[in-house]
């Protein structure tokens, strides 16, 4: 099972990526391995395009690979009645896996019962989290399962135990694994940064930068653009604009279509509005946006992006006047919609 989510479980050195995966000798094993790459990259289409070709593999746990970079492509593409289709497939061939006598395979639809429930809110998955078969994934997949549980403690605000999830993942993972590293320090970061510890939040923000920026793998920094709560632009904005501008399209893409997966933008021309009218904000004051949606009071605002007070208040104002709104409680309620 050495393809199977190759590219997410390889310990490698960030920047050789590309070249590794161009030197695999099994035909299946690059094209799935490009695919993630592809993913990682935010050039969706790619991924999408090849890890459809192995949605119906004989190979049970390859099937559930593709399936996983399927579904999360087709986010940002657009797709959601393909993101269905995708998740369907998943949960048959996990249905099958957990009942196989071998625990490996079993681990594997455990994986994407994480997947499925953690990072999709699929209430009705049967399949068990990924804690009871950690140990049963290859190691360079349990980081991922370190992150799903990290991340499962995020959602529910349980943030000094997220962060401890990961930190112990970390310390004793024997390599480096880059691509799950990176998913890791963005949770710890956004850990640190709801717990107003930014000085912490900012050195996992560039741990995970570090990583990223040498292959060009900026889909997760652009799917967690918003619960960073302005880490992205104090830190990438100016040093790497080009990057910037892809993370931030990254991010419009893929909120789109997580949205219309939950029913936010596919009921009529409202929820159209809504979403034209948040695109029409500049990235300063999108990022104002979720902090004051969240809670954060002006003062703390200003001083975590490195702004003026007065300069705070006319950008809020600059929000508040393109949402065609007139304070904060009109802000959560308008943010929800």
């Amino acid at each position: 099972m050495e393809h199977k989510l190759w590219f997410m479980g390889t310990s490698y050195v960030p920047g050789e990526a590309r070249t590794l995966i161009d030197n695999l000798e099994d035909s299946a094993h690059r094209e799935m391995a490009r695919a993630e790459f592809y993913y990682f990259r935010g050039e969706s289409e790619k991924a999408a395009e090849i890890s459809e070709k192995y949605l119906q593999d004989e190979d049970l746990v390859f099937r559930m690979s593709a399936c996983l970079i399927y579904i999360f492509s087709d986010f940002s593409v657009g797709g959601v009645e393909a993101v269905k289709a995708g998740a369907h497939v998943m949960k048959v061939t996990a249905d099958v896996l957990l009942h196989s006598e071998d625990r490996k395979e079993r681990a594997y639809a455990a994986f994407a019962g994480s997947v499925a429930k953690v990072l999709l809110h699929i209430e009705d998955w049967e399949a068990p989290l990924i804690f009871e078969y950690l140990t049963d994934l290859p190691k360079g997949l349990r980081l991922w399962g370190c992150y799903f549980i990290a991340y499962d403690a995020y959602q529910k605000g349980e943030y000094e135990r997220s962060r401890g999830i990961v930190e112990t993942g970390l310390a004793f993972s024997p390599q480096l694994y880059p691509v799950s590293s990176i998913y890791l320090h963005l949770v710890a970061a956004m850990d640190a940064v709801s717990m107003k510890k930014t000085k912490e939040a900012e050195e996992h923000f560039r741990a995970a930068w570090k990583l990223a920026e040498p292959d060009g793998l900026l889909e997760g920094i652009g799917e967690h653009h918003g619960l960073l709560q302005g880490l992205v632009e104090q830190y990438i904005k100016e040093e790497s604009p080009e990057e910037f501008d892809r993370i931030f399209r990254i991010m419009e893409r893929f909120s789109y279509g997580w949205q219309k997966w939950h029913g936010l933008r596919s009921k009529g021309e409202g929820a159209k509005a809504v979403g034209g009218k948040l695109s029409a904000l500049t990235k300063e004051e999108f990022v104002v946006a979720m902090l004051a949606n969240r809670g954060w009071m002006n003062v703390e605002i200003a001083e975590h992006m490195g702004i003026e007070q007065n300069q705070l208040n006319r950008t809020l104002k600059a929000v508040y006047k393109k949402l065609g709104i007139a304070n904060r409680r009109q802000l959560k309620k308008y943010m929800l919609q």
